[in-house]
């Protein structure tokens, strides 16, 4: 028997139990994976979760100017009807609808949101967050509308400490 095929079957059988072993154990997982939004997730996923969205969202807004907020208009109306929904209104604690998405929606004037440079914020409310029901509003507000939500959010945490 030549040598090489010696290796050459070892390193196929090797392959072929690995494979097994991956295939098994993504069987085990998918079949106990609960997809439900219901549960709230575990500490490792929310951390994971979260600094994934973090790094995500500040390597999306490098590069963003602020524009200036739209003369006139009145951010708090916009909040109000586009981010209370979710997000509770002048940094009131969460409605039913943002308390049960799946990952939770953020109360805008906590320190985690604040933690966000405004170009980031810009970024989030322009574009959305996939998988997460925060929608992008490009198509239905300018930016200095977007800009003025930003400024507006920044108000947020001087509300909640008001209450």
């Amino acid at each position: 028997m030549i040598k090489g095929v010696g290796v050459l079957r070892k390193i196929s059988i090797y392959g072929l139990v690995a494979f097994i072993a991956v295939a098994l154990i993504a069987a085990v997982f998918l079949y106990t994976f609960d997809l439900s939004a219901l549960p709230e997730p575990g500490r490792a996923e929310f951390y994971l979760a979260t600094q994934a969205r973090r790094f995500l969202v500040h390597r999306s807004a490098k590069g963003i100017t602020m524009p200036a907020a739209a003369a006139g208009d009145d951010p708090a109306m916009g909040f109000s009807m586009d981010c209370a929904p979710c997000h509770g209104d002048n940094g009131s604690p969460l409605p039913a609808q943002g308390r049960w998405m799946n990952p939770r929606a953020t109360r805008l004037g906590s320190p985690e949101t604040q933690r966000y440079s405004d170009a980031e914020l810009f970024w989030v409310i322009k574009d959305g967050i996939r998988l997460t029901g925060m929608p992008g509003f490009e198509h239905t507000h300018t930016d200095a509308q977007i800009a003025g939500l930003v400024r507006y959010i920044r108000s947020l945490p001087a509300k909640e400490k008001s209450r």
